[in-house]
């Protein structure tokens, strides 16, 4: 059985942000399917820096600049082994279980903010472990 993938409306939010489902499904064997919903909510950073931070700090130039004009939450929900039969109503209850456990955090007005305000910390935690990372292969000890 051919599986047409399912489009999904995208959520608008109370707080300006936009979630996305795709259809990742893939069939495995025996008319059944690896049910995967892939759910993303982009973010333009200086946009959201503007409109939730009072930045008098450069923060918002920071964040651009380590992070790029966007970043992305993103979660895939899987259930392996699924009828064919079912799979369309297995992606819409996996869409479903997401907006009502998750809708509460990422409808919030600061998500966004905090979630860029994350990524950045990762991103400079990241940084910081390649200098050290390149200062130790420079150090006379490595030769």
């Amino acid at each position: 059985m051919e599986h047409t993938k399912l489009l999904f409306e995208p959520v608008r939010l109370e707080n300006g942000l936009c979630v996305y489902f795709e259809d990742r499904s893939t069939a495995v064997a025996g008319g059944r399917y690896q049910a995967v919903l892939s759910i993303s909510i982009p973010m333009e950073v200086a946009q959201v820096c503007r409109r939730e931070s009072n930045d008098s700090s450069g923060a918002c130039d920071r964040y651009v600049r380590a992070l790029g004009h966007t970043v992305v939450y993103r979660q895939d929900k899987v259930r392996n082994f699924i009828d064919g039969a079912r799979l369309h109503e297995t992606l819409r209850e996996m869409k479903e279980e997401f907006l009502t456990t998750r809708f509460p955090y990422i409808s919030k007005p600061g998500f966004a903010l905090r979630f860029i305000e994350s990524c950045f910390s990762k991103e400079e935690e990241k940084k910081s472990w390649q200098e050290a990372y390149m200062k130790a292969l420079d150090s006379p000890e490595h030769d």
